[in-house]
């Protein structure tokens, strides 16, 4: 494995999966509706909800909770999520680049059919799980195969350019 080969790809790709993620959150319709009585959650959680996490009813309610510590909107100060987010999409492009230098493909195109491959059993592994055990919405589910599919292409297609150099 060649550093410089590793480090653009993992640049390249992380960036990739990035852009695309941002895109694919902001093009199509939102598929999670928004509440508007901020007071009666904000009850809701103080009574039922002692600290962040997730809580399950057997009968099929789920509520994660991610609260700031003054509940303020967590939209004003992105920039920490959209850190460790970009992280993991680096961690993501590196993984992919020594999973793509492990196989052969001819082309560039054909990385990317791979690596589309692995963003859908990631898909499937999470999402269609989550959609199965807690009901997730089918528009919810969708959007995360749009993301992982559409994502792992594009990033296969530049790591796997990094790959056959």
């Amino acid at each position: 494995m060649k550093l410089k080969s590793a480090v653009l790809a993992t640049l390249l790709g992380g960036l990739t999966i990035f852009v695309w993620g941002a895109l694919s959150h902001m093009i199509p319709p939102e598929p999670v509706t928004t509440l508007s009585d901020t007071k009666a959650i904000d009850e809701f959680a103080a009574k039922h909800t002692p600290q962040n996490g997730a809580y399950m009813d057997p009968r099929g309610y789920m509520v994660i909770v991610g609260f700031r510590p003054d509940k303020s909107d967590k939209a004003v100060d992105m920039g920490p999520q959209l850190g460790i987010e970009f992280a993991t999409n680096l961690v993501q492009a590196f993984l992919l680049f020594l999973v793509l230098g492990r196989i052969e493909r001819t082309t560039v195109l054909g990385y990317g059919k791979f690596a589309a491959l692995l963003g859908v059993m990631a898909w499937i592994a999470i999402e269609v799980s989550y959609w199965g055990w807690y009901a997730f919405p089918p528009p919810l589910v969708l959007m995360g195969l749009l993301d992982a599919s559409v994502g792992y292409f594009l990033a296969g297609c530049l790591v796997g350019w990094q790959v056959r150099k």
